[in-house]
C-alpha cells in the first residue's frame, strides 16, 4: 500500500516547546517508529509565530502537525494555538498540545481554541514512542490528510 508520506514527501512537523529535552524525545520518538519526517524546531511561541508568519509576509511551506507546549515564557502556547487556528494559512495545521498539565482547565481551553488533540506529556521514553506510533496512523492509514493543500 503506498501512502501520502514517503521519503520524497515527508511528514512536515513542527515542534514547539523550551525543553531540549523535549524536543529531543519528540525527534527520537520518530526516529524509532520510521516515520519519515522533516522537523523543525522552535524553543518559544515567538520563534513559532515568527516562522510560520513572517514579516515580509511571504507564503512559506508550512507543517502538517505541529506538537505544541502551553508553558513557554512570554508568548504561550495558548497564544500560538490561537494564532494557528484564526488564520486561513495555518488554521489545516494538525495542533496537538504536548503538555505536562494535566488540568482540566487546560485541557478545555485547548480545545476551545481549535487544538486537534491534547498529550500529557509521558515520564518515559517508550511511552512517547508508543504515543508517536499510535498518531501515525492518523497520517499513514485511511484518514490521512487527502484534503491537504498542496504547498506543504
Amino acid at each position: 500500500m503506498t501512502t501520502d508520506i514517503d521519503k520524497q514527501h515527508p511528514l512536515k512537523v513542527l515542534v514547539v516547546d523550551d525543553s531540549h529535552i523535549d524536543q529531543k524525545l519528540l525527534k527520537i520518538a520518530f526516529l524509532k517508529a520510521e516515520i519519515p519526517v522533516e522537523m523543525t524546531f522552535c524553543s518559544s511561541g515567538k520563534e513559532a509565530l515568527e516562522l510560520l508568519f513572517p514579516e515580509d509576509k511571504k507564503i512559506t511551506p508550512q507543517p502538517m502537525v505541529c506538537f505544541l507546549d502551553l508553558s513557554m515564557p512570554a508568548v504561550t502556547g495558548f497564544d500560538v494555538l490561537k494564532e494557528i487556528k484564526s488564520n486561513k494559512q495555518t488554521q489545516h495545521i494538525s495542533v496537538f498540545i504536548f503538555s505536562s498539565s494535566d488540568r482540566d482547565e487546560d485541557i478545555r481551553r485547548s480545545y476551545k481554541n481549535g487544538a486537534n488533540g491534547y498529550l500529557v506529556k509521558p515520564l518515559q521514553q517508550k511511552e512517547l514512542f508508543n504515543l508517536v506510533q499510535n498518531l501515525s496512523s492518523l497520517w499513514t492509514g485511511p484518514y490521512r490528510f487527502s484534503d491537504a493543500p498542496k504547498n506543504l
